[in-house]
């Protein structure tokens, strides 16, 4: 099996200055161009990335996915059905944290930072993207025991994945930690061989991790 193959860009067009709709529009526009990168380092930059029902679709056996916020785009692509997420290292409103993490959960991660909150809610959209399916199966994915304390840097080897699991089916993620964003990818069949392309670290300015709630 082929690696799989992970592209980060920052994010263009996100000053406040700019409309909402159009500065979305960036980033789903920059999602696309590193999508293009990871297809070209695959191999394949005549790859095409289309959607049915919101769903991304394979192309000549080739999976896709991606995510973005006002700071960074993440695209990647695999031989096997996959799902990624990227978020700022935040702790959420107590509404959200409730519907993302359940007793068992809650219990197994003890007091939930900004960082621990982060880990399960990246998982389990990465979990249920590679699955398909949306926020509606929600509940069905779990994490199963303690988590690793070990995080790496994106572009390093990855650590201990993250236990999850979903319909009873082990769903493992690899986390990554990126400045003030985490990174999370789920492949079906647990393939872990990355290559990233990664972007230059010059002019980039981001905030520390904070426990506050948005």
């Amino acid at each position: 099996m082929p690696p799989t193959f992970v592209a980060l860009l920052p994010t263009p067009d996100q000053q406040p200055s700019i409309a909402a709709r159009e500065r979305v529009a960036a980033q789903s526009a920059a999602a696309r161009r590193a999508l293009k990168l990871a297809a070209r380092e695959a191999g394949c930059p005549e790859m095409v990335f289309h959607k049915s029902d919101d769903v991304p679709q394979p192309w000549q056996g080739w999976h896709w996915s991606v995510s973005h916020d006002d700071t960074w785009v993440l695209g990647a692509l695999a031989r096997a059905p996959l799902g990624v997420d990227l978020e700022r290292i935040t702790l959420r409103r107590a509404a959200l944290r409730e519907a993302v993490l359940n007793e068992d959960e809650r219990a197994l991660l003890g007091e939930v930072d900004a960082l621990g909150f982060t880990r399960l809610w990246t998982a389990k959209e990465a979990v249920l993207k590679a699955a398909g399916v949306g926020l509606t199966r929600l509940s069905h994915c779990r994490l199963s025991a303690t988590p690793s304390p070990t995080l790496t840097q994106a572009g390093e080897p990855a650590g201990p994945a993250l236990p999850m699991f979903l319909d009873g089916e082990a769903a493992p993620v690899l986390q990554f930690r990126w400045h003030d964003h985490l990174l999370a990818l789920h492949i079906q069949g647990g393939e872990e061989s990355l290559t990233w392309v990664l972007p230059s670290p010059q002019g980039v300015s981001c905030q520390e991790p904070q426990d506050h709630v948005t």
